[in-house]
């Protein structure tokens, strides 16, 4: 809601949050579709991420690159069908959790998109 007006929000346009220094929690609202590239890279504090949208298809390019405090990333999506490459270069020790019934096929979108560290 801004100014007293209920938007619905679809996408997180490219570059939205990249460098931000003051985020250290994300939680992607239960409509978001796409998330453009870039969107959440090199946030210095950035250490968690969670997409509520069960409708969430594609992760842009970059996406998470340089989030080197980024432990945990959330994904309660069934219809999830790419992540951009380099996601995530610089990702160190970060778990993804999904849902059960998705684990196989989005382990092979992971590994496509350069994610070196645990499925739950």
């Amino acid at each position: 809601m801004f100014d007293g007006v209920k938007y619905k929000i679809t996408s997180v346009k490219a570059n939205a949050f990249k460098g931000n220094k003051k985020v250290t929690k994300a939680i992607i609202s239960k409509n978001v579709t796409k998330v453009g590239k870039n969107a959440f890279a090199n946030m210095k504090n950035l250490k968690a991420v969670t997409f509520t949208s069960k409708k969430l298809k594609t992760i842009g390019a970059n996406a998470f690159k340089g989030d080197k405090k980024l432990k945990l990333i959330k994904i309660k999506s069934k219809k999830l069908k790419s992540i951009g490459k380099k996601s995530f270069v610089g990702v160190k020790n970060c778990t993804v959790k999904v849902l059960k019934a998705k684990k196989n096929a989005y382990t092979k979108i992971l590994k496509k998109a350069g994610f070196k560290g645990k499925l739950k």
